[in-house]
């Protein structure tokens, strides 16, 4: 692995320019990121559809119960490194539970919890006292209660303090409601080490909390969908994260069929009618059918993320969201298992074998190449981790000790920042030691990305085409990076991509600003707008020269909807 010497206390999170080549091992200690248990919400759910699949051999418990071991050294381990990480830059603990991108994969830590619980039930029950169930009842309660706080506080935190453009939903919108999502399933497992009482508490608690898990899922799902019609595919280096829309429906197919098939043991006789049926087996019926209604779905978004990763395979780099091969699919497997059970289906069960094959070999292969990038330094490396767009944040407090910044909070300084620009004009003219800053509308502000300055006057030669200058791996959002950091800011000019056209009418001719409320760009007709507020831009506007050059023309969107990133390129070095 690449390491280099450092100073005590340094910065690791000024990325402005590039990652750095060589790096000590605090600074890769203090990237290491939320995602990371995606890792071992996979091994633990791989070892749970061990212990549950059909057509077992001899030796495949052992198997299993060696995979549950390494699944909880893993998590200790992982947890050590997250605490060090903390330890040593303490901020990060609360940027990291909204940070638009790490803040989302929080709820993988209680996920993988909710799967150790899982497996030592499996594994663990036939070889323990009678103080086990009750340990596992006090566990499950304690469990559920904090997934709650977190899908609560988690989403309150997003709805407050981040804007995320519908234009990028993703699937890891969810991961704050998954922790619930795996209630069902847990229920369902510890269930029959219960006596009556605890277990029919058990049962209600499991159908309330998956219940909203799927709703809120639901819920997200139309977002998503909204992006996949609207906008395009995910890049092809975070496309295996897309599998993450399988797991919602998924386990909450197994996590209803497994209680429906515990209901007669734990909902009376006559809990809800005076008929001579059992109330536990319409319970069971009604339950199985919800289960069956929407395991479809899961394998919909199967098939349809399937095709997209392969469309898009030869682009494919490594990163965390290759976890998302496993433990999204292990929900569907779990599912298909508990429905070959409750139809008694061979085929079913064959299929379900299969799934279970497909998923060790699956984690094999995005066990070698995780293993393979952080010896390379493709992850848990400054600048290519979830982290990298954390502002300002260095070693500990003993760095900062001088610096009225580092006692403050994350939102807190985005705070000042909205204030302080809020409270100055966006029209207000530039000084002459600025420059203009010029991007594309398609930018969505969430995205960070780092705009290059050009003059206020710019021109283009005749006959070429220019389009905006901009450059990755930025530190800083669009918002900040032209009110935080340049207090006079100025309309934003924009040029022409493949998505605008060129009019000379000034009715037609717009100009852009940041939008504080939205994080998009708001586009402002320029006829709207007095002359003395465009006057940094009356050269480029009016300006009409001779033969070899001619002014640049106004950026024209021809639809309200912003083109992807995808249109956005860098400027020729020779222009």
């Amino acid at each position: 692995m690449r390491f280099r010497k450092k100073k005590r206390h340094e910065f690791v999170d000024d990325q402005k320019d590039q990652s750095p080549e060589f790096v000590g091992l605090r600074d890769r200690i203090v990237h290491f990121t939320w995602p990371w248990f995606a890792a071992t919400m996979s091994t633990g759910s791989l070892a749970v559809v061990l212990g549950n699949t059909p057509n077992r051999f001899t030796g495949l418990q052992t198997i299993g119960k060696v995979v549950f071991i390494f699944d909880l050294v893993l998590f200790l381990l992982f947890n050590a490194l997250m605490a060090t990480r903390f330890i040593l830059v303490p901020r990060k603990l609360v940027a990291s539970l909204h940070h638009p991108v790490e803040g989302l994969f929080h709820g993988t830590y209680w996920v993988s919890a909710a799967l150790i619980l899982n497996c030592a039930y499996i594994y663990g029950n036939a070889n323990t006292g009678p103080w086990f169930p009750k340990a596992l009842e006090v566990c499950f309660w304690v469990y559920c209660i904090i997934a709650f706080i977190v899908g609560v506080f988690q989403y309150s935190m997003f709805f407050r303090l981040e804007r995320l453009s519908a234009a990028d939903a993703v699937p890891a919108w969810i991961f704050p409601i998954y922790p619930l999502l795996v209630v069902g399933t847990l229920a369902g497992t510890m269930l029959p080490a219960q006596p009556t009482g605890p277990g029919w508490n058990i049962f209600v608690g499991g159908v309330l909390l998956q219940g909203l898990a799927w709703v809120v899922s639901f819920l997200m799902y139309a977002l998503y969908m909204q992006r996949l019609m609207t906008s395009s595919l995910p890049t092809p280096a975070t496309r295996p994260g897309m599998f993450v829309s399988v797991g919602p429906a998924g386990y909450t197919a197994a996590g209803l069929i497994s209680l429906a098939n515990h209901a007669p043991t734990f909902v009376s006789a006559n809990y809800w009618t005076d008929g001579p049926s059992h109330d536990g087996d319409i319970v069971r019926i009604f339950g199985i059918m919800s289960g069956l209604f929407v395991i479809l779905f899961s394998y919909w978004f199967f098939f349809i993320t399937t095709i997209a990763v392969l469309a898009g395979v030869r682009k494919m780099s490594f990163s965390l969201n290759w976890w998302a091969f496993i433990f999204p699919n292990a929900g569907l497997t779990l599912a298909t298992i508990q429905a070959g059970k409750v139809l008694h289906s061979e085929a079913i069960n064959g299929l379900a074998s299969a799934l279970t094959i497909l998923l060790v070999i699956m984690w094999f292969i995005t066990a070698f190449f995780c293993i393979r990038g952080v010896y390379r330094g493709e992850v848990l490396w400054p600048g290519k981790d979830e982290d990298k767009t954390m502002e300002g944040i260095g070693w500990g407090w003993q760095s900062n000790r001088n610096n009225p910044e580092a006692k403050r909070t994350h939102w807190q300084r985005r705070q000042q920042n909205n204030r302080s620009a809020s409270s100055a004009s966006l029209f207000a003219p530039p000084s002459s030691s600025l420059t203009a800053t010029k991007v594309d509308a398609s930018m969505t502000l969430q995205i960070f990305y780092r705009v290059q300055h050009r003059e206020p006057d710019i021109t283009m030669r005749k006959g070429s085409a220019l389009t905006p200058e901009i450059s990755c791996l930025g530190t800083e959002g669009l918002v900040e990076q032209i009110l935080g950091v340049n207090r006079d800011a100025q309309i934003i000019r924009l040029s022409p991509t493949p998505y605008t056209s060129i009019s000379d009418n000034l009715a037609t001719q717009y100009v852009y600003i940041p939008n504080l409320v939205g994080r998009q760009m708001l586009r402002i007709p320029l006829e709207q707008v007095e002359a003395e507020e465009i006057t940094s831009f009356s050269s480029s506007v009016s300006q009409s020269s001779n033969d070899s050059i001619e002014t640049a023309p106004t950026h024209i969107r021809d639809s309200s909807r912003s083109p992807s990133i995808s249109s956005v390129s860098s400027v020729d070095e020779t222009e």
